[in-house]
């Protein structure tokens, strides 16, 4: 038969014990969701951003590229994600990436293989873009969805084994536009355009992301852009003085179709973000 005082230390021991599991078992559960957020895998995923950290004017449905600056995820350097709201002052972004807590991301826009962006990462190893503009068709809505080139940076704050969430430090325009109309030598404007040849138009470039680094080649090309009766020209730059030689066509109230020439004309650099409009004199050939 048991004293009293065997029976009280044996329920201080069974105490003790329980205690120790219970301590254990809260350890392996902070441990489990450190562990987890900090690990690399895919995770549905809400991007936020402020207008006031950007001049980007976003619509529902615009998609951007993400690439984790931290820990590239060699299987899947570039993850996509979709606009799906716009609440005051802020926009929401939303897909599935690969990455973990307090990871830096970049953010680029429009998605890598869009017609303008192609990845030229060799094995998945570098976050190098190559750039184009050789596709624009003279429309503002061509621009904005293809090539209306734009980067960010952003930092995932919250983690867990199925979500995630971030916040957009900050977005900027890389490319400069041109509003063109185009006079004839008594100053009146040229319509129903049907066809502009531009000579002399810098269209490639290669945007480094690691070190947010832009690289514009130093060769041009000659673009022929069609119409069913255009009367101003968008057209989208990198932000620096281009020169340029234009050959318009373009048919009178008649239906009679005349030829317009310009000498080299002298683009002025355009701040990134900004339109400039442009008036320039042709030559009837």
């Amino acid at each position: 038969m048991k004293t009293r005082g065997e029976l009280l230390f044996m329920q201080l021991l069974l105490i003790v014990v329980t205690f120790s599991f219970t301590a254990c078992a809260s350890d392996d559960n902070e441990s489990a969701t450190t562990a987890t957020d900090t690990l690399q895998l895919q995770r549905t995923f809400t991007l936020k951003q402020y207008s006031y950290y950007s001049s980007v004017g976003w619509n529902i449905g615009d998609k951007i590229s993400v690439y984790d600056y931290t820990t590239p995820n060699a299987s899947q350097l570039f993850n996509e994600m979709t606009c799906y709201s716009l609440d005051n002052d802020t926009v929401f972004f939303s897909g599935n990436i690969t990455c973990a807590k307090y990871d830096y991301l970049h953010v680029f826009y429009p998605t890598v293989g869009t017609p303008g962006v192609t990845s030229l990462a060799v094995n998945n190893t570098d976050s190098l873009l190559s750039l184009t503009t050789a596709g624009q068709d003279g429309t503002w809505a061509t621009i904005r969805k293809y090539y209306d080139y734009t980067r960010g940076a952003a930092y995932v704050s919250s983690m867990n084994s199925l979500i995630g969430s971030g916040y957009v430090s900050w977005m900027g325009k890389m490319m400069g536009y041109a509003k063109i109309n185009f006079l004839k030598a008594d100053g009146d404007t040229l319509k129903n355009i049907t066809n502009v040849k531009i000579e002399g138009l810098v269209t490639d470039a290669v945007w480094n992301l690691d070190k947010e680094q832009l690289t514009i080649s130093d060769s041009t090309k000659t673009i022929n852009i069609a119409s069913s009766g255009m009367k101003d020209l968008y057209l989208v730059l990198y932000s620096k003085k281009a020169y340029l030689l234009f050959t318009v066509t373009a048919k009178d109230n008649d239906g009679n179709t005349h030829i317009y020439k310009s000498t080299q004309l002298s683009i002025p650099g355009i701040t990134a973000g900004t339109t400039s409009t442009l008036s320039y004199f042709l030559e009837e050939n």
